[in-house]
């Protein structure tokens, strides 16, 4: 420092202090703001998913609930409760807003991965640009339409975006070596936290294969890669394990099916039928489709979503993809820089990675909400693929409008927010009306979503789903009886919950609930009071036996 001028000294002590500043606001501050607006910005969350299962999964797994309940939340019942289990305590013990800020505050650690890739890959420099460089890529990479729209909510499709963004820096190596050059824990590791994010929520597998296939794309030396690959497939196991694999062996132990009811062609267990039950509403629909689907979904949203979720981020990843590894075919790294080998070494994994994982996302989904973890990655790899364009003066500026471009479609949609002014605050509460509800009632649940009140009623109180389409209309021999012969049969009073939709139905279908043996009087419905109502507020009605079920 002392052979540097003072005239030159001054300034770059102070971009270094700044550049420090942004460093705490990139890895640090970041996803504490995004916590805030998550606790103070936005209302609770009051999604489906959130009513249907997963506030009743977590309860259930508690309370002992499996085999006791018939598909209160349809197949959705038998998802892997672990995530959910947080978000229950949560809910039970701290006020809603805390619950909020600490959903939001885990999506926004996405922030601080991408901001330490950008740092590491594209601005090393201790300098202010350097730093506000990589933070304006993850500020672009969080504000995706998705990633937006799920802030403070149990959709949880940030862990698989937790997962991938950690995962690929700790795969991230220092210019002076590869990570697969030979075995680290830092590659076991990475694959433990892929592995975690898919045992968690199963809809992360396009991710793990992903990955997993483009992995030997980041080493040089033969057998290291293998030593190493082997290492991180040993950890995707491990984590898969950890998360998962008590649950698994849960739906094993009862239902001879470790992912029960799915895939149940090939597990053939006897409580379900021997199909194929996995529900794809979305997707492509010819080889038009298939070959430029990115296009297809940004023109018409709903193609992969129940609301409109337009944003460019997938598309541009789609084109730069090709695009990057035409330019690392054609252009040679500098020969002095073994930082740009080493970008270029790791660009070729991500280019793999995440093609890899969107042409398995679009061929077992093709569900938007999914892609989070591409949204969050787009804007750093078509950053890394314009850092790489043979002409200089170019890079910057292409790299600034495709950032720009991302920016396009901002905005903030939502899945079904509620009201922080209502029950204490609380996301999930609900208060039943007193129609002489004891603990040893069955509840038959007539719409969907409706599993969430489940906890507000009555100890011991008994639930079966009866929903039309939701609700599988198969025999679960488990329970040694058909839902119909437990309506029949079942000593205590039978309550029906409904909708206002299905109450003014009654009036001209009277018949509606015959095939059950049941009717109801729609006089006698009182409203249950909650927080969760995507479709508005739920009725609870006293059944009363009129035959004996139609099938039985």
């Amino acid at each position: 420092m002392s052979d540097i001028p003072k005239a030159v000294r001054g300034p770059a002590t102070t971009s270094a202090r700044l550049a420090a500043f942004i460093d705490i606001v990139g890895v640090w501050l970041s996803p504490v703001l995004l916590g805030l607006s998550g606790a103070f910005l936005l209302a609770p969350d009051a999604n489906w998913d959130l009513a249907n299962y997963h506030y009743y999964n977590a309860w259930a797994f508690l309370n002992h609930r499996l085999g006791y309940d018939i598909f209160p939340a349809g197949v959705q019942s038998y998802f892997n409760p672990v995530l959910d289990m947080p978000f229950y305590w949560g809910n039970s013990h701290l006020p809603g807003r805390v619950v909020s800020f600490c959903l939001a505050l885990v999506q926004g650690t996405c922030i601080s991965a991408v901001y330490l890739l950008a740092r590491r890959l594209l601005f090393p420099r201790v300098l202010a640009r350097d730093a506000l460089g990589a933070l304006a890529i993850a500020f672009v990479g969080i504000t995706g339409v998705v990633s937006l729209s799920e802030i403070g909510t149990v959709f949880y499709d940030y862990v698989g975006a937790v997962g991938l963004t950690f995962c690929f820096l700790l795969l991230a190596s220092p210019a002076n070596k590869t990570p697969l050059d030979r075995m680290s824990w830092r590659v076991f590791l990475a694959g433990f936290v892929l592995g975690s994010a898919f045992a968690l929520k199963e809809a992360n597998a396009y991710l793990v294969v992903g990955v997993t296939l483009a992995l030997p794309l980041l080493g040089r030396p033969r057998w290291g890669t293998a030593a190493a690959t082997a290492a991180f497939l040993a950890g995707e196991v491990c984590g898969a394990l950890v998360f998962g694999g008590y649950w698994a062996w849960v739906l094993w132990q009862r239902f001879s099916n470790p992912v029960f009811p799915y895939f149940n062609t090939f597990f053939r267990s006897p409580f379900a039928p021997a199909a194929n039950i996995f529900e794809m509403p979305f997707g492509p629909h010819g080889w038009v489709d298939w070959l430029f689907f990115p296009f297809v979904f940004f023109w018409d949203p709903f193609r992969v979503s129940h609301i409109a979720l337009r944003d460019p981020r997938v598309l541009l990843l789609f084109l730069a993809v090709p695009l990057g590894i035409l330019l690392l075919g054609v252009t040679r790294p500098s020969a002095e820089s073994a930082d740009h080998r080493a970008r270029r070494r790791f660009l070729r994994f991500c280019l793999g990675a995440l093609g890899l994982s969107y042409v398995f996302w679009m061929a077992l989904f093709s569900v938007q909400r999914y892609t989070m973890a591409l949204e969050i990655m787009a804007p750093l790899v078509c950053a890394l693929v314009a850092a790489e364009l043979p002409w200089r003066r170019l890079r910057v500026p292409v790299g600034a409008l495709i950032l720009a471009v991302m920016l396009t479609t901002f905005s903030v949609v939502n899945w079904g927010r509620g009201d922080w002014h209502v029950f204490n605050g609380r996301i999930v509460d609900a208060a039943m009306p007193d129609l002489g509800q004891t603990g040893g009632d069955l509840v038959v649940l007539r719409t969907r979503p409706s599993a969430f009140v489940a906890p507000f009623f009555a100890a011991g109180t008994r639930f079966i789903q009866i929903a039309a389409v939701y609700a599988p209309n198969w025999e679960v021999r488990l329970f040694n009886v058909s839902p119909a012969c437990l309506i029949r049969d079942y000593p205590g009073r039978i309550f029906i919950v409904t909708d206002e939709h299905m109450i003014r139905a009654f009036d001209t279908k009277p018949l509606a609930l015959g095939s059950l043996g049941l009717t109801m009087a729609p006089s006698e419905c009182r409203v249950i009071q909650s927080t969760a109502r995507p479709d508005g507020p739920l009725q609870l009605c006293p059944a009363h036996r009129v035959a004996a079920p139609a099938k039985c």
